[in-house]
């Protein structure tokens, strides 16, 4: 209950008291006092009453703006919630075809892994293959050295006219 509501409720049951209070009291007085005494509580109710009327009015028109912002504020809503499930619907349409791009995507993503995997085998293969024939040319180069060595000998001990000792 509205506090304003609340003190006109108050000022209604302050007015019964006191009119219930008047009476009682007045009965046992004179006729003529009585009356006067009735009028002025008359013009007491009445100025009370006028205002709890007043204020009741006042409350009235709050609660009547107060429903009309409410109301303004719930179409606002109800029309995001409609934007907001258009989209949602939209994007639930589009859903279907995003996953199979998705699922599209992830497979040809395996073809290629299993690719680079291929390619990552055979460059390693390669790359020893590269170590392998780099060892045999050093091999080969120092082969050929000592060849070199032994023909030039050779032909060192042929123009002496010796035999040289050599083991090929």
């Amino acid at each position: 209950m509205n506090v304003r509501r609340q003190g006109a409720l108050a000022a209604v049951v302050a007015a019964g008291l006191f009119v219930g209070f008047s009476l009682g009291t007045t009965a046992s007085a004179s006729p003529s006092s009585s009356h006067s005494s009735l009028s002025s509580l008359y013009q007491a109710d009445d100025t009370d009453y006028a205002e709890a009327i007043a204020d009741i009015q006042e409350e009235r028109k709050e609660n009547e703006q107060a429903l009309d912002e409410l109301q303004a504020a719930l179409e606002d809503t109800e029309r995001e919630i409609v934007e907001a499930d258009r989209r949602l619907k939209d994007l639930e349409a589009r859903l279907p075809v995003a996953q199979a791009e998705l699922d599209a995507a992830e497979a040809e993503l395996q073809v290629l892994l299993q690719h680079q995997r291929e390619v990552e085998e055979r460059l390693a293969a390669a790359e020893a293959e590269d170590a392998r024939v780099a060892r045999q040319i050093k091999d080969d180069e120092e082969r050929l050295a000592e060849l070199k060595a032994i023909v030039a000998e050779l032909a060192r001990a042929t123009y002496r006219g010796t035999t040289a000792d050599t083991t090929l």
